[in-house]
């Protein structure tokens, strides 16, 4: 993760968008507000630009039935690739 990482998160069973700094999506991981939910995670599409820069689309859906699209945006950073930005559109039911 990068130290510059963010969730622009748009919530489409309330009608809003978000934006989640990266030390608060960790403090509500260790507070279990996000994860530990067990989902199912498929890789749509990968793609890169020159040899520093990538993205993936990803949908995760949850037992519950929640789905979740998200756009991940990547940077090569130290021989070392960091998730910049998590891009989240949350469906509704």
């Amino acid at each position: 993760m990068h130290k510059n990482y963010r969730v622009i998160f748009s919530d489409q069973t309330k009608n809003e968008v978000s934006e989640i700094s990266r030390v608060t999506y960790l403090e509500l991981i260790e507070k279990k507000v996000f994860g530990g939910k067990k989902r199912d995670v498929k890789i749509l599409r990968a793609e890169s630009q020159g040899d520093q820069i990538a993205s993936f689309k990803v949908t995760t859906t949850s037992e519950e039935g929640t789905k979740l699209v998200s756009y991940y945006s990547l940077v090569l950073e130290n021989k070392h690739w960091k998730v910049v930005q998590d891009l989240v559109y949350m469906e509704a039911k």
